[in-house]
């Protein structure tokens, strides 16, 4: 009996310590109300192909012009007309503490056009309706650290494309000119991963027309770097080096590995195959092979640079989009701290 009562109280006990911790990840309400505000922030992020920036107006006036539309249209001290949505400049100045903790006043809107003014007769701003940016997010995470912060996690979808964003609250200084607040909390810092600078357009030929490609930037272990369309390719690292597959399933594949040495990179290209050279856009240089295998092609690489030299196996079906998508990848190949 004694050591029943002893093992049930160490179990109580573990079960009480851990508890805290496991509700730690949860994120409370006063945390979850904070999603508008940090997907409003998400998407001036994707629409200014920039990082979470409190001093620029640019970035400022576009979240809060976001979280403006997302949250006052039902708010009984804004009002929707002429395709605008007026915002009264004290709801404006609430909106912008819970989005920017350093927020000491409302900065100057940005030059030239843009979806946000001011009209002084009305003391308000006045928001354009019909946003092009539509970023969903999903509060996944809040944990609260020694210093008071709240750490949290969102997982959140743009035109496809899917990211993690991970922010820092801290308690709003602001709440006492507030009634009723919504925002208990502001935004510190937000990080998006994949991050903004690691994302561009660019035109692609594929299947012999071109074609606009919202592209990554993959960091892989062997000091390279890859630019690929993530809604057509998908990327993963193992023992064996960096892979990258059609998102669709068909069957092809680029593989590429840093070369053990000189005489294994020479090794990989076949001596009864004729070798052809070209020079990719970063200056890296590059011998190929090419082999048919019935219905499928197969290319071997020798990919050289000042500091690296790597090879390369690109595999599918002859003439098939999927090779094209693949190929567009690898000529984008340059060293990973370029």
């Amino acid at each position: 009996m004694p050591l029943r009562r002893l093992l049930a109280a160490l179990m109580a006990l573990i079960f009480s310590l851990c508890l805290p911790a496991a509700c730690a990840e949860a994120p409370t309400e006063e945390v979850a109300a904070m999603r508008p505000v940090l997907e409003s922030l998400l998407n001036a992020s994707l629409c200014l192909e920039r990082d979470y920036a409190a001093a620029d107006p640019a970035f400022f006036w576009t979240a809060l012009g976001e979280l403006a539309l997302e949250t006052c249209r039902d708010d009984p001290l804004c009002e929707v007309a002429d395709g605008e949505l007026r915002v009264p400049r004290q709801k404006m100045r609430e909106l912008a503490t819970a989005a920017f903790s350093e927020y000491s006043d409302l900065l100057p809107l940005p030059a030239g056009e843009f979806f946000v003014r001011y009209d002084e007769a009305w003391d308000a701003y006045f928001v354009s309706l019909g946003s092009d940016c539509c970023a969903d997010a999903e509060l996944i995470s809040g944990r609260v650290q020694p210093n008071d912060t709240v750490s949290v996690e969102l997982e959140a979808s743009s035109g496809g494309k899917s990211y993690m964003v991970r922010a820092v609250l801290a308690r709003n200084r602001y709440l006492d000119g507030v009634t009723d607040p919504v925002y208990l909390y502001s935004v510190v810092s937000t990080q998006i991963d994949p991050g903004v600078e690691q994302r561009r357009e660019r035109q692609v030929e594929i299947g012999g027309a071109p074609q606009s490609a919202g592209e990554v930037r993959f960091v892989g272990a062997g000091g390279c770097a890859l630019w690929y369309c993530d809604e057509q390719v998908q990327a993963f690292t193992d023992a064996e080096g960096d892979h990258f597959r059609p998102v669709d399933g068909a069957d092809a594949e680029l593989t590429i590995a840093p070369a053990e040495s000189e005489e294994a990179a020479l090794a990989h290209l076949s001596a009864a195959s004729e070798r052809q050279e070209e020079t990719l856009a970063s200056g890296l240089t590059c011998q190929w092979i090419e082999i048919e295998w019935g219905e499928r092609i197969e290319r071997r690489y020798l990919i050289r640079g000042e500091s690296g030299l790597w090879t390369a196996t690109l595999t599918g079906p002859a003439g098939s989009e999927a090779l094209d998508w693949l190929n567009a990848a690898l000529e984008t190949m340059e060293l990973a701290d370029a």
